[in-house]
């Protein structure tokens, strides 16, 4: 979701323009670019490149700290999981308690308060079709629920919001007051 050595959000890429082949949902993605085009023996369009971007990095919030810090945190919301490349989603984990329906309104909250910038296009996981899986495709959309799990392990640590904006959000959130004592017991670290 975020590049570390580079301290911000990583782009995503909108899979399906204009109703194409489902077949080939990334074929206009990949027309966008003329060195894209060629790798995949396909024609180079400019006109694909203006819906190409489906998250710009620049119109969502950074942390207010360091990105280490971000990166720890997201590490604990793992529920410890020492494999640093390991899904943040998997079972059990603080963001896989963000993607249950108690939270709908808190991740769309959080997503119009981290918006700083217009975004080129709004997309979401609505956007795919037939995309069966609870777990967000779309990088604006993880992002979204990784500064919820990261702000929720910061409340039961008792730490200040890293995402000042997100964090009293997070903590006024009726989802977090009815779930706060099992979080606590589940994350205590």
């Amino acid at each position: 979701m975020h590049c570390p050595r580079h301290e911000v959000w990583l782009a995503a890429r909108q899979p399906r323009l204009q109703k194409q082949s489902p077949l080939h949902p990334w074929i206009n993605v990949w027309r966008s670019r003329p060195h894209w085009a060629l790798a995949f023996e396909s024609r180079y369009e400019a006109i694909f490149a203006i819906g190409a971007n489906g998250f710009s990095p620049d119109s969502f919030a950074k942390p207010e700290g360091p990105w280490t810090e971000f990166e720890d945190d997201v590490r604990s919301a793992r529920g410890g999981e020492s494999d640093t490349h390991g899904s943040p989603f998997s079972a059990g984990s603080m963001a896989s308690i963000v993607l249950s329906h108690e939270f709908a309104k808190l991740r769309r909250d959080v997503a119009a308060m981290m918006q700083i910038a217009p975004p080129h296009l709004r997309l979401d996981d609505r956007d795919i079709i037939n995309y069966p899986r609870p777990k967000p495709v779309w990088i604006a959309e993880r992002i979204v629920c990784l500064v919820i799990a990261v702000e929720c392990i910061r409340l039961i640590d008792g730490r200040p919001a890293l995402f000042p904006t997100v964090g009293p959000l997070v903590r006024a959130a009726q989802c977090i007051l009815t779930l706060r004592e099992p979080l606590q017991e589940s994350y205590s670290l």
